[in-house]
């Protein structure tokens, strides 16, 4: 797919061929982190997380159950 030489130039963050090139903001803000943490870490990261923040029927059932054994 060809994008406009125009769009590209105005572009802060451009993935091409499997290389990403940073510029404008996104680079500063990298440059400042002096970290950056590759994609796959990152989404197993954030599946973690979301994996931690989930909450089942069941979840709530027993946080039920423990609120009213201590309100008792």
């Amino acid at each position: 797919m060809d994008i406009a030489a125009d769009l590209l130039v105005r572009a802060s963050i451009v993935n091409r061929d499997g290389e990403t090139n940073l510029s404008g903001a996104p680079a500063r803000q990298l440059a400042r982190m002096g970290n950056v943490v590759p994609l796959e870490e990152r989404r197993a990261n954030d599946m973690a997380m979301l994996e931690n923040m989930q909450c089942t029927p069941e979840m709530i059932a027993e946080q039920r159950t423990e609120l009213a054994a201590t309100s008792e």
